[in-house]
């Protein structure tokens, strides 16, 4: 799904932010990038292209409470990296912590991985 959002539309005057995005998933080490701005400019294309050298999970954060977020969190880490977190039940849900925790301990050695949340702002709303 990252390559469709990635490839599906040339990127017009924004050769300057892709770069500045590339130069940070460059950098080798844990880190958080925050693209902001208002709906419809291409935040998520944008982004999507700057990892698609990257192996990379897409995650678009839904419009629910906490524990359906961390539950709709678990499966995408399940589907792109199946070892990182447990299969979410609604009893035994993972924290936040260890929903980030499975994904650093299971990102694949030597080889830079991105996670793009798309609407992560959710995440404060929830």
């Amino acid at each position: 799904m990252l390559s469709d959002l990635s490839e599906s539309h040339a990127l017009v005057g924004r050769t300057r932010e892709l770069g500045a995005l590339r130069r940070a998933l460059d950098q080798g080490e844990a880190s958080r990038v925050q693209v902001a701005g208002l709906p419809g400019v291409g935040k998520t294309r944008l982004i999507c292209r700057a990892a698609a050298d990257f192996r990379a999970l897409y995650h678009r954060a839904p419009p629910l409470p906490d524990q359906q977020q961390r539950a709709a969190l678990a499966r995408t880490l399940r589907q792109g990296l199946p070892d990182a977190a447990p299969e979410p039940t609604a009893s035994d849900l993972p924290s936040w912590s260890e929903l980030f925790a499975a994904l650093v301990t299971s990102a694949p050695e030597g080889r830079p991985l991105v996670l793009v949340v798309d609407d992560a702002h959710r995440w404060e709303e929830a």
